[in-house]
């Protein structure tokens, strides 16, 4: 009975953990950081934060720097799925995975000339029962992002 009912439990309900698809072009060390002003820090305190923990930029004050970085809000492009058949039929058995896309834009303003910059940061979200023991060591969605920060090169759009 008591075998029955752990069974039971374990097999009730499956747990999802985030990953970063392809981390392979990450921004080595050796190469510099450069120095930025954000200028809307405040009112984009969650962006700020994603940005200061990848470590792409230095931050100083306005009077440091003439490149000032303008954060714009994160985008959360969703993924669009319906439930597979693998995973209802599998009971959570078999992991599925399924991948979205987080965009990081901000514009750079320097010396007069302003350019939107985005970074697409993808994401595999996997479910199964087997994640919720890998749940103590997944990352938050905001550190992926920082990461992604890091490993997606920007895509560069002139204004």
């Amino acid at each position: 009975m008591n075998r029955i009912l752990v069974a039971l439990l374990f097999l009730s309900g499956c747990s999802s953990n985030l990953y970063l698809a392809g981390e392979s072009n990450t921004l080595t060390p050796e190469q510099t950081v450069q120095k930025v002003f954000v200028t809307n820090a405040a009112q984009q305190p969650d962006e700020y934060a994603i940005l200061q923990q990848s470590g792409l930029y230095q931050f100083v004050a306005a009077s440091e720097t003439e490149h000032h970085l303008t954060l714009m809000p994160n985008t959360h492009i969703p993924m669009q799925f319906e439930y597979s058949m693998l995973e209802v039929v599998g009971l959570g058995l078999i992991p599925v995975t399924y991948e979205y896309h987080d965009i990081f834009a901000y514009e750079m303003a320097y010396q007069g000339n302003v350019a939107e910059y985005r970074h697409t940061t993808p994401i595999v979200e996997r479910v199964s029962i087997w994640e919720s023991l890998l749940t103590p060591f997944s990352d938050d969605r905001d550190t992926l992002i920082a990461r992604g920060l890091l490993v997606s090169p920007p895509e560069v759009i002139a204004k």
